[in-house]
């Protein structure tokens, strides 16, 4: 009706997960829309982003490392993606027809730990942390009990418990 000629969905990397929560679900459930449909579409699945604009991914490590002395971190390896190669994605598979009905995993060029995050955050902030890596159970843990007494938790368990995973995703597509 609106002669749109194709839909470029931004999913998530969470949908490759077996974890449930509303997030992930939805997102899955809104692939399997696309994909059920006559409708010419590209899904893209981003790793957790940052940079300017963030107010959901790495706000809350930032206010962590600016507000804490000593930080508790999980071992886990992450490949957070710049806004700026998601934007690039974006426009690069909207008027390309080999992109049309595929799915692409859109994770960061490096590897980083969490811990690293935290270090690299604190000194380019210019401040003085010490981060302390902890088992990972311990960690789950202490986010279940966060997340039970605080109203609006910075970060949720579903998230912390899919990093742990350490899941590796390719950037050959």
């Amino acid at each position: 009706e609106h002669k749109v000629r194709k839909i470029v969905f931004l999913s998530t990397d969470f949908v490759l997960y077996p974890d449930k929560n509303p997030y992930r679900d939805s997102k899955l459930e809104a692939e399997h829309i696309l994909r059920a449909s006559s409708l010419d579409y590209t899904i893209l699945r981003p790793t957790p982003v940052y940079g300017k604009g963030d107010d959901k991914n790495f706000i809350s490590v930032w206010e962590t490392v600016r507000k804490f002395p000593i930080i508790p971190a999980i071992r886990c390896i992450m490949q957070p993606v710049y806004v700026g190669d998601v934007v690039k994605a974006i426009l690069g598979v909207m008027e390309n027809p080999k992109t049309s009905r595929k799915e692409y995993n859109l994770p960061g060029g490096s590897i980083v730990s969490f811990d690293g995050i935290l270090r690299f955050t604190a000194k380019q902030m210019g401040l003085r942390r010490w981060v302390m890596t902890l088992p990972n159970a311990l960690m789950l843990a202490m986010i279940r009990v966060y997340e039970a007494i605080v109203p609006h938790p910075a970060v949720r368990y579903y998230q912390v418990h899919k990093w742990t995973t350490n899941k590796e995703l390719s950037l050959d597509e």
